[in-house]
């Protein structure tokens, strides 16, 4: 009688390996990776290093000074790529706002979300987006200058902005670049 169980339950074992076999197929197709949705801001840093905020550090983490400084919260600090012909970009990016000169001719400086919309292709396989239109303010500052996606997580946006270096006491011309992480993954 044992023999008669061992034969049946060898069968359905024997069809699941078959079964298994057949429907494990080699696939090389690679997944498609999809850019669009939401992302936030995780660094923002410029090419040199500035004291943005007036406390005597001088570093390129503009987000980090701004953060510990201003008790500024990044949150609101999205980048959201819709799909479309092309692909809509809105963003949210930081500028000093100048509110008022104290004595000695010190700066008060705030900074504040300042919102863009851009008009984009991302060809397949490429990892720079192309810049079809840019709703910039002018031409050579806040201008989107550079658009990339590092991976499928995150992309990089390098703008020129003119920032107040309280170490220098004088405003400079720099490349503000942004990292934005995928929220939803």
């Amino acid at each position: 009688m044992f023999n008669r169980f061992e034969r049946l339950g060898i069968v359905p074992i024997l069809l699941l390996v078959t079964f298994l076999a057949l429907s494990c197929d080699k696939d090389d197709e690679q997944p498609v990776i999809s850019i669009y949705g939401n992302y936030v801001v995780t660094v923002i840093e410029t090419e040199g290093q500035y004291d943005f905020v007036n406390t005597g550090t001088v570093s390129s983490n503009l987000m980090k000074q701004v953060e510990d400084a201003q008790g500024y919260n990044f949150s609101a600090n999205q980048l959201t790529i819709i799909a479309g012909s092309p692909d809509l970009v809105n963003m949210n990016l930081i500028e000093p706002g100048l509110l008022t000169t104290l004595p000695d001719n010190i700066p008060l400086i705030r900074y504040s979300n300042v919102a863009k919309t851009l008009n984009v292709d991302l060809e397949a396989g490429n990892k720079d987006f192309i810049i079809l239109n840019s709703n910039a303010i002018t031409e050579e500052i806040g201008r989107i200058e550079e658009m990339e996606m590092l991976n499928q997580f995150q992309i990089k946006v390098k703008v020129p902005q003119r920032i107040y270096d309280f170490n220098t006491k004088a405003w400079v011309n720099t490349i503000v670049s942004y990292t934005f992480n995928r929220l939803y993954v």
